[in-house]
C-alpha cells in the first residue's frame, strides 16, 4: 500500500495561511481506512481545512497583551510629540492670527491640540488597562478546532469513537482514528511527535 503524499497546499503570505488537501491524497485515505466511497470525504476535509486557515488568520490579528501595550504607548507618545510641536509653533502665530482677525483659524489650531491631548490621554489609560503579558506560548486553538473537526470527520465516516488506546509493547498508539489524524496533519505541514499529537486530539475531542 502506497504511502500518501504530503498534497496539501500551505501559501503563506505576509499575514495568510490558505490549507487545502489534494484529491488524490483523500482518495488514498479512503482505501487506507476503508472509508465508503460515497462519504463526502474530500468535501469535508477541505471544509476543515477552511476552517483552520480562517482561524489562523483571525489568531494573526489578536495581538498579545505587550503588543497592545507597545502600540497603545505609541500613539501616546506620537500624539503627545505632535501636540508639542503644534503648541510651540502655535505660539509664533497665534497673535498674528488674532491681529488680523483671523479667530476661525486661530480656534482650529486650539482644537487641534486638544484633540491631540485627549487622544494622547486615552492611549494611555488603555495602556494602563491591559493585564500583564504572562509570556510563554499562547493556546493553539485554530489547531485544537482542527483535530476537533477531523476525528469528528473519521468518527461520522466510519463510527470508530474515543477513547484512544495506548499501546506500551511498541511505544505507538494504535487507534486508527489517531493514525487518520496524523495523516491529515502531516499532510497539511503540521508535524509534531506522536504522544503530544495524541494528547490533544483527546483533549480536543473531549471538550
Amino acid at each position: 500500500m502506497t504511502k500518501p503524499k504530503q498534497t496539501a497546499d500551505r501559501r503563506t503570505g505576509s499575514k495568510h495561511h490558505h490549507y487545502r488537501f489534494d484529491r488524490d491524497f483523500v482518495d488514498e485515505l479512503k482505501k487506507r481506512f476503508e472509508i465508503s466511497r460515497d462519504f463526502e470525504l474530500y468535501e469535508k476535509l477541505n471544509h476543515a481545512a477552511r476552517l483552520y486557515s480562517s482561524m489562523l488568520q483571525a489568531t494573526m490579528l489578536d495581538p498579545r497583551p505587550s503588543e497592545e501595550v507597545e502600540a497603545l504607548d505609541g500613539v501616546a507618545h506620537c500624539t503627545g510629540e505632535l501636540a508639542d510641536r503644534i503648541e510651540r509653533l502655535g505660539l509664533k502665530v497665534s497673535n498674528r492670527l488674532r491681529d488680523v482677525g483671523d479667530e476661525t483659524k486661530y480656534e482650529f489650531l486650539r482644537r487641534v491640540i486638544h484633540d491631540l491631548r485627549a487622544l494622547q490621554s486615552q492611549a494611555a489609560e488603555a495602556s494602563a488597562r491591559i493585564p500583564a503579558d504572562k509570556g510563554g506560548r499562547r493556546p493553539d486553538v485554530p489547531f485544537k478546532g482542527l483535530l476537533r473537526e477531523l476525528g469528528d470527520i473519521f468518527a461520522e465516516a466510519t463510527g470508530e469513537e474515543f477513547p484512544l488506546k495506548y499501546d506500551p509493547k511498541d511505544q505507538r498508539y494504535r487507534r486508527r482514528i489517531f493514525r487518520f489524524v496524523r495523516e491529515c496533519t502531516n499532510a497539511l505541514g503540521e508535524k509534531g511527535g506522536a504522544e503530544a499529537l495524541a494528547k490533544a486530539l483527546k483533549l480536543a475531542m473531549q471538550e
